[in-house]
């Protein structure tokens, strides 16, 4: 039997009902729910989300061409009335020409030479076809410097987080530098992310070589013959692993990534900070990472309070708002940047 073909109009319809939804900021936990449930069916539904949640984002510097947009969005209103049950929000016409829009630009980007670096600022992100077909997406406050020759494909990720898919090229090795690590691979899809003390790899497809350059990186079960054996670490599919940024490490932790771990992993190329379970110290630093704004947790018995949630990467005030309703969280503001958690029993 054959399994049915989604139609993407039909998907591109769901992802903007789900983004003017999460726009509205009214979602309970069974709408959050029934997303992640809607975002794991199949990739297509991320890739679409991701999609418009970054066309939404440009709407707002697009306003002198709202009213020809608009004409042009109406030529799509008949094929859209043919399919009954699905509700349309108005500013999907509108979106759909953005996508064009979009899909025009890139072909005409196709033959811009190689850039030496990718740098993006707090709460920017950027995407980059590169000259062997690999892509490169850039989380905020990133920066990357790329060096192809003839013989290796060379990138270094200095600071921040970039999702890597290599294009095959058994005779090229594709390689990056973080840290002290390095990993080097001929094709595949993986998370990399350079921490002020960390480095941390995510393989979402295929396997990953990851060696050590100027300390060693002992197996997970080390030999007591070869105690410093500099041998590469194979990391496959849905695995993970997190090292210090140059220290030696008497043994690894390898981990295994689930569907849903990995979807909020990569939550912030849908333009969203998805939170499950996830200690207030690490809701913070996401938070603080993607907006520059200071959060301090002045209690330490706060730092491991867990929190759910799920956010368009921006909508700080709303998720202050479910801090302060999540428990006993009192919120302080200093300054239009900084903001202090604390107890509420406590006096200030």
């Amino acid at each position: 039997m054959k399994r049915a073909i989604p139609n993407i109009e039909v998907i591109r319809l769901e992802a903007a009902a789900w983004l003017a939804q999460l726009e509205t900021a009214e979602m309970d936990s069974a709408d959050l729910a029934a997303l992640r449930e809607w975002m794991g069916r199949s990739r297509s539904h991320v890739a679409e989300l991701r999609r418009l949640a970054q066309l939404s984002a440009s709407m707002n510097v697009m306003n002198d061409f709202a009213g020809p947009l608009e004409e042009a969005a109406a030529t799509f209103e008949p094929v859209v009335r043919q399919r009954p049950g699905i509700r349309l929000y108005p500013a999907l016409g509108l979106a759909m020409v953005f996508v064009a829009m979009l899909t025009l630009l890139t072909q005409f980007n196709r033959d811009e030479p190689e850039p030496r670096s990718l740098v993006t600022r707090v709460g920017e992100y950027v995407e980059h076809t590169l000259s062997d077909g690999s892509h490169i997406a850039l989380n905020t406050d990133s920066r990357l410097e790329i060096a192809f020759t003839a013989e290796v494909r060379e990138v270094t990720l200095l600071e921040g987080e970039a999702l890597f898919t290599v294009a095959k090229d058994p005779v090229r090795p594709f390689v990056v530098n973080a840290g002290s690590r390095r990993i080097t691979v001929v094709g595949t899809v993986f998370l990399v992310r350079v921490g002020a003390t960390a480095v941390e790899v995510a393989v979402t497809e295929g396997m990953v070589a990851l060696h050590a350059t100027t300390a060693a990186v002992v197996d997970a079960a080390p030999s007591p013959d070869s105690p410093d054996s500099i041998e590469p670490v194979h990391l496959r599919e849905r695995q993970s692993l997190k090292l210090p940024m140059n220290e030696q490490v008497p043994q690894l932790n390898i981990k295994t990534i689930s569907d849903s771990d990995l979807r909020r992993k990569l939550a912030w190329r849908e333009g969203l900070l998805d939170f499950y379970r996830t200690p207030l110290t690490e809701v913070v630093a996401e938070v603080s990472r993607h907006t520059g704004m200071r959060i301090s947790i002045l209690d330490p018995e706060l730092r491991e309070r867990e929190f759910d949630g799920l956010f368009r990467v921006g909508e700080t005030e709303l998720l202050l708002q479910a801090l302060a309703v999540h428990g006993d969280i009192r919120l302080t503001r200093v300054g239009a940047d900084t903001v202090l958690l604390r107890h509420a029993v406590e006096s200030p």
